[in-house]
């Protein structure tokens, strides 16, 4: 069971928010101020930490990270911020944040990112040896942009994202509706539609490395390492 800690300075919000986690399966508690966040997380090993931006108690949330991150916490980190301004999310990741989540979201999405981020931290551990080899395509979660080879490729911010979850995935395909639902937190037609548009501006962007971004007509997307050899055929969504 993923043990959360939600760390939220509007109670009514960390009541509703708490019980939505709790319906789905997860233990949670909640701090209301980062210095309180400190002691629990001193007292107990969470999965996740759930940390607004914007906290009272004299230490904000990125404050509060910091100070969790200096002190060898292992617990993975999401950002919940009402901003979706760059430098904003550049100065979440820059002090140890794993993800980050704009408000207004959907519970559906939320879920989402803390099953990606609980899957992620299982699959390090048992990864941890060997080293994982040099990848030959990486994307690289401070900048919105992904290397391939020697250059880089800028990225839209959804675009960024929606590699994002299919790295987060490991090598898994994911379907139409699994993207959506974490890109936009419902899979209706035009969510689909402007997926497929996603797809194909990023393979645009790839060129002839679109081996990286591999479609299974009625399974779904994923993202693999196409190693040394260019990849030239053109896949189509």
């Amino acid at each position: 069971m993923t043990s959360v800690l939600y760390v939220e300075d509007e109670v009514a919000l960390s009541v509703v928010l708490a019980l939505r986690l709790r319906a789905a399966g997860m233990t949670v508690d909640v701090a209301k101020d980062g210095p309180q966040a400190l002691e629990m997380c001193a007292a107990k090993q969470y999965d996740v930490v759930l940390m607004d931006w914007d906290l009272g108690g004299g230490m904000n949330g990125v404050q509060a990270g910091t100070e969790l991150r200096k002190r060898g916490y292992a617990a993975s980190v999401l950002m919940l911020t009402a901003s979706s301004e760059l430098d904003v999310k550049l100065s979440a990741f820059e002090m140890g944040a794993d993800d980050y989540l704009t408000k207004p979201f959907e519970i559906a999405e939320l879920l989402a990112r803390i099953r990606v981020l609980t899957n992620r931290k299982t699959s390090g551990l048992r990864a941890a040896s060997p080293a994982a080899p040099a990848r030959n395509i990486e994307l690289l979660r401070d900048s919105l942009k992904l290397r391939v080879y020697d250059s880089e490729i800028e990225l839209t911010s959804t675009e960024f994202k929606l590699l994002r979850v299919l790295e987060d995935a490991h090598g898994s395909f994911l379907t139409a509706e699994q993207l959506c639902e974490a890109l936009w937190g419902h899979s209706r037609l035009h969510h689909r539609k402007s997926l497929y548009v996603h797809v194909n501006k990023i393979r645009s962007k790839l060129g002839d490395h679109q081996g990286y971004l591999e479609t299974v007509k009625g399974v779904g997307y994923r993202v693999v390492d196409p190693g040394p050899a260019v990849a030239t055929a053109k896949a189509k969504s």
